[in-house]
């Protein structure tokens, strides 16, 4: 696989080494859900077209922005310090682009920084608060938090980050400012810590600090409407697999009572990222009729950080059904 999309971003770019990607995912078997590798097309997409700005707008949103990641992986190599090569990349992106554009910069810089201080955790937040601004040092935060938890996946991390008796470590050891950005990414090791119960690893997200719970309870959602976490979910839990987004729907019906509804808006969250913008109106839809609005309109905010163009919201917002658009 790895040698196909290289060949593929080799030839055409990353989009093609991104479709190679999702035509292998498609057809076979895979530990992952592509992630992973979609960061092999970053790399190979910054040797190619160079770190320029608009080179990463080149890579593709797929597979969870796995191409940006490994694009600041290989800037990170090439830059004298790593708050260098975020400058070079993220501060000469185009300024008409939508807002989570910046912020995803940042955390593919997290990512970078992460692997290049050899998953030092506090080395690594202390650079992310070097950049010029506090939207970078958040998507940065977000992006080291991510690979963080990838890295105790792969065996990789630092030593006394996690502690096998807490599953909430090191998120609520941390300093204040930081623990948002590490509980909306600490699913991963969440889930594992529960032997794959998404019900178990819900509840011990109401063991958090009360500002920081949500947080902890959205980062699970966002794995409810991410076809390989939601079938590993599903098949470890009480949930049977049935259609893509009632499966989704069972699954936050697993969280605590009262809570549900931090799991189904991390869902939208997570397929609008993914540009499912139908699936999430078909999740909507299938809620009751009491929660129907809040799902909508949390729709609603989602294009607000995905497109700039008005006529555009209004376009994608023509897909909902006509009674709840206005939400």
């Amino acid at each position: 696989a790895e040698s196909l999309i290289i060949s593929a971003t080799e030839a055409s770019g990353p989009k093609a080494g991104i479709s190679v990607l999702s035509d292998l995912t498609a057809s076979f078997a895979f530990r992952s859900d592509g992630h992973e590798l979609a960061h092999k097309v970053g790399r190979q997409t910054a040797k190619h077209l160079g770190l320029g700005g608009e080179a990463f707008l080149s890579c593709p949103s797929d597979f969870n922005y796995g191409c940006q990641h490994g694009f600041f992986e290989q800037a990170l190599a090439e830059a004298d310090n790593p708050a260098a090569a975020a400058t070079l990349v993220c501060e000469n992106l185009p300024s008409n682009l939508p807002p989570k554009d910046k912020f995803y910069c940042y955390h593919g810089v997290g990512h970078g920084v992460m692997m290049s201080a050899a998953y030092d955790l506090n080395k690594s937040l202390e650079i992310c608060d070097s950049l010029p601004s506090t939207t970078a040092a958040d998507g940065c935060w977000q992006g080291t938090f991510m690979e963080n938890v990838n890295g105790e996946m792969f065996g990789t991390s630092g030593k006394g980050v996690f502690d096998e008796s807490d599953p909430l470590a090191p998120c609520n050891r941390l300093e204040e400012k930081y623990q948002w950005e590490c509980y909306i990414n600490h699913a991963g090791y969440l889930v594992k810590f529960h032997d794959g119960s998404i019900k178990n690893a819900a509840a011990s997200c109401l063991n958090a600090s009360a500002k920081f719970v949500s947080s902890c309870l959205q980062s699970l959602g966002l794995m409810t409407t991410n076809p390989g976490w939601q079938n590993a979910l599903a098949l470890a839990g009480s949930s049977e697999k049935a259609d893509f987004v009632e499966t989704a729907i069972q699954l936050c019906n697993d969280f605590p009572k009262g809570y549900e509804s931090e799991c189904i808006f991390a869902g939208i969250d997570n397929l609008l990222n993914f540009n499912s913008l139908t699936k999430a109106v078909d999740l909507c839809s299938k809620l009751g009729e009491a929660k129907k609005p809040a799902c909508f309109s949390r729709i609603g905010q989602g294009l607000n950080n995905l497109v700039t163009s008005q006529q555009q919201k209004l376009e994608l917002c023509a897909e909902v059904p006509e009674q709840y658009r206005a939400y």
